[in-house]
């Protein structure tokens, strides 16, 4: 999708495990006059809207890229590296939205820097339960998440990919492990080989049709 990898996820890895997975949350500066996902969508369409993100490829860029192809909009991508500077600016309104991590998003919104309008899971956080998911907003194709996968190179042994399997599946279940990603809007799954293996699959066809269409740069 972005340039030319030097490997090939699907051949050169072998999926372990999908460990967790966590949703972005489309975010607001609290100066853009706009207090929903429609009105998002309609002040986006008037002006283009600066929107940042984390880097080329994050999950940030790709869920803003991925909506604004569903609502008929192209903002503004402004590029940073990492997320501290980022949430910086965000909050500072230097930019004015972007789609971020979930268990970023949530202290800003929480304390009234930013406005949370949309999370783009199948269902709504508990830890912000006014915000909707974006299928409630009326964008029902849009669901996102960021995967956390454990992989091994592909020529790993069976066995040692087996033993690493049931060990994985086993640590994600402890329940203190799991109230600490939870805390943090993380979603415990601990899937299979064959789960994890499946569901990249999946999500490598569905960016490699969004990317070029809604004309996302690596630059």
């Amino acid at each position: 999708m972005f340039g030319n990898l030097p490997f090939n996820p699907e051949r050169d890895f072998a999926p372990i495990s999908l460990l967790t997975s966590n949703s972005q949350m489309l975010v607001v500066h609290p100066s853009v006059p706009v207090n929903t996902l429609a009105e998002f969508v309609t002040y986006s369409k008037k002006e283009p809207i600066t929107y940042a993100h984390a880097g080329p490829g994050t999950g940030g860029h790709l869920a803003m890229g991925y909506f604004g192809l569903l609502a008929g909009f192209q903002g503004v991508p402004v590029p940073y590296r990492g997320n501290a500077p980022l949430m910086t600016d965000l909050a500072a309104g230097q930019v004015k939205a972007g789609f971020i991590a979930s268990a970023g998003a949530i202290p800003h919104v929480a304390a009234g820097r930013l406005k949370g309008l949309a999370i783009s899971s199948a269902k709504r956080s508990p830890l912000v339960p006014d915000v909707p998911t974006t299928a409630e907003a009326g964008y029902p194709q849009m669901k996102l998440d960021t995967y956390f996968v454990l992989l091994a190179p592909a020529k790993t042994p069976a066995t040692i990919l087996a033993l690493l399997e049931r060990e994985v599946q086993k640590a994600v279940k402890l329940p203190d492990l799991q109230e600490k990603w939870r805390a943090n809007d993380i979603e415990p799954l601990g899937t299979s080989a064959v789960e994890a293996k499946a569901i990249l699959k999946s999500e490598t066809a569905l960016w490699a049709d969004i990317v070029p269409r809604a004309k996302l740069k690596q630059e």
